[in-house]
């Protein structure tokens, strides 16, 4: 059995290993910040992260352990490999990681 926070760590690691090199510019809709990644907590419902950053973002993975499913989007940052990842069960965030964020 896959534990979550190996999915997490192995998304992130695939992100880097990409280069990201596809970054964002500005704070507009979509562009992983640090204030908007504090703002999004565990717990937080996934209309909350969309409210916050003002787009549904690219889901970069799905999977079910067990009985639950999960979905994980990630966004970019507006610097080189900057990104944040946050991982959705059922319909509440449970996992955020982040790298590079300002």
């Amino acid at each position: 059995m896959r534990s979550v926070s190996g999915i997490v760590a192995a998304l992130a690691l695939s992100t880097m290993a990409a280069g990201c090199n596809a970054q964002q510019s500005g704070d507009g809709p979509c562009v992983a910040t640090l204030d908007r990644f504090n703002r999004i907590v565990q717990g937080a419902s996934r209309d909350d992260m969309k409210r916050v950053m003002q787009c549904a973002g690219g889901m970069v993975g799905s999977d079910r352990i067990g009985n639950a499913s999960y979905e994980t989007y990630r966004y970019l940052g507006r610097d080189p490999g900057s990104f944040m990842i946050i991982q959705v069960q059922g319909d509440t965030v449970a996992n955020t990681m982040q790298m590079g964020l300002r």
